[in-house]
């Protein structure tokens, strides 16, 4: 009866002990979280402008410019006549990135990227590996969340026929702890392009398919040439979770952001985006 009670005095404190010390993982995880949030708004705060703008948009009729039917049919794409591109003035978000200021900080920056109405608002580093900068933040300290970073294979101008662009899928939805939301095709309706500014030429990044992949694919290759650039996005159009209609221009470049996801061993769910340049106005 003595052993019953010690026996179960020691359960109860092994018990104890793996609750406390679960706590203190989970303390740890979410303290680290909020110091990746809190490095990136200030950094945000210091070296990011915003304004409000109004822009022409051109948004494909499917996109929300088609034609309702009152009787409770579904929405229609265009008529039967096959009507153009909406035409449209909003306003619309838009940010300046300060990179004199940002670079005396971390000569790694290599560009900004922005998903308005979501958390993507980040800066984009590279470095001489894919490994530093995974759980590091800007200025060298450790974090799990990392910084979005560019494959050290790539040129820094985002100037190859595909750049790949990595970050983890943060459960606070921080870094790319969204981009699989664009598995749903509201979402991307929702959020249809992002933009890229680097210190040389400001992008919007026209969004033509999002996949779930392995991380072993074909995908993460460099491509050399117009025509390979053009048989992958059919590739992936072709399952993509959402229906785009982009058209790509001869020099346009892509884009690939990649994090994990977790529908099977090492699978990475990507979205490709056409990297169109924003022109200054006269």
């Amino acid at each position: 009866m003595k052993y019953g009670k010690i026996l179960r005095s020691i359960l109860i404190i092994v018990c104890l002990g793996v609750m406390l010390f679960s706590l203190w993982k989970l303390w740890g995880i979410f303290s680290e979280y909020r110091e990746s949030r809190n490095a990136y708004d200030d950094l945000a705060g210091k070296y990011v402008k915003v304004e409000v703008v109004e822009s022409e948009l051109k948004k494909p009729d499917w996109f929300g410019g088609g034609k309702k039917d009152t009787s409770g049919e579904k929405e229609t794409g265009s008529d039967a006549a096959g009507e153009s591109a909406e035409e449209s003035t909003e306003e619309a978000v838009m940010i300046n990135v300060e990179f004199d200021a940002l670079l005396k900080v971390c000569p790694d920056v290599v560009g900004w990227i922005y998903s308005p109405g979501t958390p993507i608002n980040y800066p984009i580093v590279q470095s001489g590996d894919n490994d530093y900068y995974l759980h590091r933040l800007l200025d060298g300290s450790y974090n799990k969340g990392g910084t979005l970073f560019i494959d050290y294979y790539n040129q820094p101008d985002f100037s190859d026929w595909n750049t790949f662009l990595y970050g983890h899928n943060m459960h606070d939805n921080s870094m790319f702890g969204t981009l699989d939301n664009y598995r749903q095709k509201g979402y991307y309706e929702e959020h249809p392009v992002m933009y890229l500014l680097t210190p040389e030429k400001n992008y919007v990044i026209e969004l033509v398919a999002g996949c779930t992949i392995p991380a072993d694919s074909t995908v993460y290759t460099l491509l050399n040439t117009v025509e390979e650039r053009d048989a992958l996005v059919y590739e992936l159009s072709r399952s993509s979770s959402f229906k785009a209609d982009v058209e790509l221009g001869e020099s346009d470049k892509l884009i690939i952001l990649s994090t994990c996801v977790y529908d099977y061993d090492n699978a990475r769910y990507v979205v490709v985006g056409a990297l169109k340049e924003m022109l200054e106005e006269e």
